[in-house]
């Protein structure tokens, strides 16, 4: 049976929409973008909870007469290692610097409106538009060439990358992988553990996704993050995954840390791991990382020099 939400805007502007309670979040976000005319990155709901786009209504939460607040997409910008792209307020792209680098946009430029999220390669951008599909352009080498994949890339909602790989997120909770093999570009053996993804994080040369039972996938580059199985069995009912370039550190719902890759860069963790307890949140920069406790202490490692 049909329910009816409301999604209102700060402005004080605001929809009433019908929508049917298995609706994906998305699909509600689409819709009042649409009838508010204004590009939405987010729903929220009036206590403040940020709902998931793969979501159903029904599991967010979301009942018939429901007041949900519309978060604003920003503009924002993507830097490759020689070439930007900006994504105006109004869903427009554009992308200057080395044209072999990303900075040439023009085969695609046409194609490149009502978009609301792009992602950069080291020589590559990628742009999700709202109907869900991909645009890419660049260097090939660095993950500009989806034509591999482009009849699985629909209904995508979120993109993560690599220096050279690109990886996608659809709403049925899949993954895609283009670029190069060895950066991450090629997910297709994991595909029996890639379901019911939530979320995806990149550090250099490896993605990890976390799935909605809290388990974690990895691939790409095996000596910098792309192979969790030294700690495998402990990741579970993992919440979030922050990464520095080459290592990836995983907060469990138990407020604990898991840590893999690069030792130098993070990824070992072995001499702190006493003091990674009740863990809110972590912070890294290439090389090292940042734990903020519950009771306000931090508690850092990876690279001395740097962190």
């Amino acid at each position: 049976m049909p329910i009816r939400v409301y999604v209102g805007l700060l402005s004080g502007k605001s929809a009433s929409l019908l929508t049917d309670p298995e609706s994906q979040v998305e699909l509600l976000r689409r819709q009042a973008q649409a009838e508010l005319e204004t590009h939405l990155s987010h729903l929220v709901l009036s206590g403040g909870e940020v709902l998931w786009p793969s979501s159903t209504l029904e599991n967010a939460g979301v009942t018939d007469g429901a007041e949900l607040v519309g978060i604003v997409r920003p503009a924002a910008l993507a830097n490759g290692d020689t070439a930007l792209a900006f994504l105006a307020e109004d869903g427009r792209v554009v992308a200057w610097g080395d044209p072999r680098g990303g900075g040439d946009f023009w085969s695609v430029r046409e194609h490149l409106h009502s978009c609301q999220q792009i992602q950069a390669s080291y020589g590559a951008f990628a742009a999700i538009r709202d109907d869900g599909r991909v645009i890419t352009w660049g260097n090939p080498d660095t993950g500009a060439d989806s034509s591999g994949v482009q009849d699985q890339l629909y209904d995508i909602f979120q993109l993560a990358a690599t220096c050279e790989a690109f990886a996608a997120l659809r709403l049925d909770g899949t993954v895609v992988a283009w670029g190069s093999f060895e950066d991450g570009g090629d997910c297709d053996v994991l595909r029996d553990q890639l379901h019911d993804v939530r979320c995806i994080s990149a550090a250099d040369f490896a993605f990890a996704a976390v799935c909605r039972d809290g388990s974690v996938v990895t691939w790409g580059n095996e000596l910098f993050g792309g192979d969790s199985s030294a700690v495998q069995h402990r990741l579970r009912k993992v919440r979030c995954i922050q990464c520095t370039a080459r290592a990836f550190a995983a907060i469990l719902e138990d407020g604990s840390v898991v840590t893999w890759g690069s030792e130098e860069e993070g990824g070992d963790s072995r001499a702190v791991q006493d003091q990674l307890w009740q863990v809110r949140a972590i912070q890294a920069t290439s090389v090292s990382f940042a734990a903020i406790r519950e009771d306000g202490r931090v508690v850092t490692w990876g690279d001395e020099k740097f962190g």
